[in-house]
């Protein structure tokens, strides 16, 4: 090459620079959607858009691409929320809790229930809108729901962008929230509706600015009236059947015997009204075994998370798991190790 070799490896490492400052300056859910855009430039803005809702990304995240002159309303259905006197604190402790227990699951866990027929049925809208997840207490209930809040996004994408090659329009949203006890003031049902609503919002930017306009309406002072128009208009009515488009909703309610009994014999009651024949919106609850006479639905589905965790090995998956990671057993010698262990797979069958 005559000493044009070293002019060469020089270039090729301010490209590298390039490229390292590049992906450090572009947030990597939007470039992995750049990089999966292969159409003309004609058909950029409607690529990107359809791209951006398939990833499922935040206002926060669409912020950046849009920049400041746009209008992302989340935060201000958020403040829409907090005027109207309905605490939407929660939202921001369940991400928090979330990204923690995300970090903590074993691998390999809780995935026996994709198999599952109830939870398949249930999943497709099928034999029943509900399903029950029954659980002692510490069984393991929000780590799964963390998990297949997760999942049910992941495996939407697929079936999304399949969708979208044969012409049609399809989104789903999945929205979650973990009651916890000794939190039942910020746990209202207005509350809980409330931060469903923001997530939904979150993730279907097309949403976003309808439900901004929708909630101007909301009936003020009287919190029955406002339950059942965040119920009716901002969830059921967005998930109506349509020829025309095909949008699909999960919530996920974890520990629901944490509610206050009136908040939840309400919730219950709004529940009726959802028609599997007519809503695409799909409930999981998950909660201690003798929550489940209580709920009272019709063609409740129900798993038994106890016994499922012991026949699938769960237990020993998580043992294991924390095991090895555990900062005061790399202490211990491999004996002490395998005793340890011994001792817990003894525990484990009671």
């Amino acid at each position: 090459m005559k000493g044009r070799n070293k002019n060469i490896l020089k270039k090729c490492d301010e490209v590298n620079k390039s490229i390292l400052l590049f992906r450090a300056t572009v947030p990597l859910k939007i470039l992995r959607v750049t990089i999966d855009m292969d159409k003309k430039i004609d058909d950029l803005p409607s690529t990107l858009v359809n791209a951006l809702q398939r990833m499922n990304l935040k206002a926060s995240e669409m912020q950046q691409i849009f920049g400041p002159n746009k209008t992302i309303t989340v935060e201000k259905i958020m403040m829409s929320f907090k005027d109207s006197g309905i605490d939407v604190d929660a939202k921001h402790f369940m991400e928090k809790q979330m990204t923690l227990i995300e970090t903590h699951i074993a691998p390999g866990t809780f995935l026996w229930l994709k198999d599952e027929p109830f939870y398949k049925s249930w999943l497709c809208g099928q034999a029943s809108p509900f399903i029950y997840i029954s659980g002692s207490p510490g069984a393991g209930k929000t780590y799964l729901t963390c998990r297949y809040y997760s999942l049910i996004q992941e495996s939407t994408k697929s079936s999304q962008m399949a969708a979208e090659l044969e012409g049609s329009r399809q989104s789903t949203s999945v929205a979650c929230f973990l009651f916890e006890s000794g939190k039942e003031d910020s746990q209202s049902l207005q509350a809980v509706l409330a931060t469903l609503i923001l997530q939904i919002a979150e993730q279907d930017p097309k949403l976003c600015d309808s439900k901004d306009r929708e909630l101007k309406k909301m009936p003020k002072g009287d919190d029955d009236l406002s339950i059942k128009f965040l119920w009716e208009n901002l969830i059921l009515k967005t998930f109506e059947r349509s020829s025309e488009t095909s949008r699909n909703c999960y919530l996920l309610l974890d520990g629901v015997e944490q509610m206050k009994p009136n908040h939840c014999q309400n919730m219950l009651k709004l529940f009726q009204a959802l028609d599997g024949d007519r809503h695409c919106v799909r409930v999981m609850m998950t909660g201690l075994p003798d929550m489940f006479e209580k709920l009272g639905l019709k063609s409740l589905l129900k798993i038994n998370l106890d016994e499922k965790t012991k026949s699938a090995g769960d237990i020993s998956k998580i043992i294991d798991h924390r095991i090895q990671h555990s900062k005061n057993l790399k202490n211990c010698s491999a004996a002490a190790q395998e005793q340890i262990k011994k001792k817990l797979y003894s525990w484990k069958e009671s």
